[in-house]
This record gives structure tokens, sequence and C-alpha cells, in this order.
């Protein structure tokens, strides 16, 4: 395995790893927030055991839906393709410029990993939109920067 294989591969581990633990930790929420709502006895003040049932029933939701979205995110992680060679920036490209590592895939913003800062990043945000089809060489303006595309992985 090439070193920057190894280097994405790393990089989609530990990414993988961590939305899962976050995931793992909501779920523990839902499940003490369930254990909450059908342990609330009925008391005489009807309309409050109600409106607290269904303030427990919105959190849960709320947070199923985070789940929904983490799920999601390691979908798309693993989606990506490891050995394919990127001519020019798309999907699960890992982009060195000069002004920052961006890896092309889920939006979570910059992460620190192996002592390395990267910018993990959707197509879909400002700077994905203008690194997308770009060639090593290639340069764009991003907020009064100039960025020069050094190499894609």
């Amino acid at each position: 395995m090439s070193e920057s294989i190894k280097q994405k591969t790393l990089l989609i581990e530990e990414l993988t790893n961590r939305i899962s633990h976050k995931a793992h930790t909501i779920d523990n929420e839902i499940s003490d927030l369930i254990s909450s709502r059908d342990a609330d006895t009925k008391s005489s003040v009807g309309d409050k055991h109600e409106t607290n049932r269904a303030k427990i029933q919105t959190e849960i939701d709320r947070l199923s839906k985070q789940i929904q979205l983490l799920v999601n995110q390691v979908y798309d992680l693993k989606s990506i393709d490891l050995v394919k060679k990127h001519k020019a920036v798309s999907f699960g490209s890992l982009v060195f410029t000069n002004q920052g590592i961006y890896f092309i895939s889920i939006g979570i913003g910059q992460y620190i990993f192996d002592n390395n800062s990267y910018y993990v990043i959707s197509l879909g945000s400002p700077i994905g939109q203008l690194l997308n089809n770009k060639s090593v060489g290639n340069d764009f303006l991003f907020r009064k920067k100039i960025y020069k595309i050094q190499n894609i992985i």
C-alpha cells in the first residue's frame, strides 16, 4: 500500500471511529431518555405529566435524527474508493494546497490527526465548490487568499 493511500485509509478509519463513538454516546442518551419517559408515573396533574413526556419524546426524536446523520456520514466515508487515482478534485480526494490539506468527503471542519491539520469538507461547502474538478497546478481565490493545488490523492 502506497504511503498516500495509507494516509487516507488511516484518516478515514479515525473519522469513522470518531463518528461511531459519537453515535454510541447519543444512543445511550436516547436509552436513558426512554427509561425516564417510561418510568414517569402519572401524577395528579395530568397535563404536566403529558407535557413532560412530550418534551422527552421531542428530545428523543431530535437525537434520533442526529444518529441518522452520523450513520449517513459513516456510510459516505466507507464508500470512498481508496485506490482511485484523482486527476481532478472529487469526492474522496485528499487535496494538498499551499493553504492546507483538504479531505473532500463529509462536512466536519478542521480535524487534527497524526500531527497534521485536515479540513474535512463536503463538495457542497463554499471551498468544496471551488475545489471541485480542479487539478494539480490550478489556483483559485477564497476569502481574499490565493490557493494553489499542489497534489491530489
